[in-house]
């Protein structure tokens, strides 16, 4: 039958990282309790022991109780400016410059990125270029950011594409996932309207 009234003890993770907390068992015999997880370490598998403790009375022995839980936790990257260049003469591969790399955590952190004041590769250049990805918790959220005060492309043959005020945002929940981008863009001295929709072109040889 169910016993009530009883303290168990709730351990979440192990070592200095370990959290508890109690509850008393209900005329069900179940007791609850709740954990805002903070300072779990992230492993390969994603996941965090639990055991649930019973020291006993005069009138029950002790028991316990072990689980695995999966924890909860961020993915993201930021990346600055990257560039494939096929020319006649050259071809120029420009690696995502600055980049945060991968970043997977289940605690609230934020990368320190150093931004790259100049990136230049042949026919493009890119000033004061800066990525970071920010994640929270409790709602767990991941956002990348990645803002650069002016790029410039010019092409043989083409207007000189300029782009200032750049800057892109994507936030991505356990619900959804969004992004904005905002800049301002102009081809041959002539300012361009830039599509809002996903996936959006624009010919260059009709500016």
């Amino acid at each position: 039958m169910p016993i009530q009234g009883r303290l168990v003890t709730f351990t979440l993770g192990t070592g200095v990282t370990r959290q508890q907390c109690t509850g008393t068992t209900d005329e069900a015999g179940t007791a609850r309790c709740e954990f805002i997880v903070t300072g779990q370490p992230l492993n390969d598998a994603a996941t965090v022991p639990v055991t649930t403790t019973f020291v006993g009375d005069p009138y029950y022995l002790p028991s316990s109780d072990s689980a695995t839980l999966k924890l909860q936790y961020a993915t993201g990257r930021a990346a600055g400016l990257a560039a494939q260049i096929r020319l006649p003469l050259i071809s120029v591969g420009l690696a995502p410059t600055p980049d945060t790399g991968p970043v997977r955590t289940a605690d609230a952190t934020s990368t320190t990125t150093p931004c790259t004041a100049n990136v230049s590769a042949v026919v493009v250049t890119a000033h004061a270029v800066c990525v970071n990805v920010t994640t929270a918790v409790n709602p767990g959220t991941s956002t990348a950011t990645t803002t650069a005060a002016d790029t410039r492309i010019g092409l043989p043959g083409m207007p000189v594409v300029e782009l200032s005020g750049i800057r892109a945002t994507s936030t991505t929940t356990c619900a959804a996932a969004t992004g904005t981008v905002e800049l301002t863009l102009t081809v041959a001295g002539q300012p361009i309207t830039v599509p809002t929709g996903p996936n959006a072109a624009i010919d260059l040889g009709a500016h």
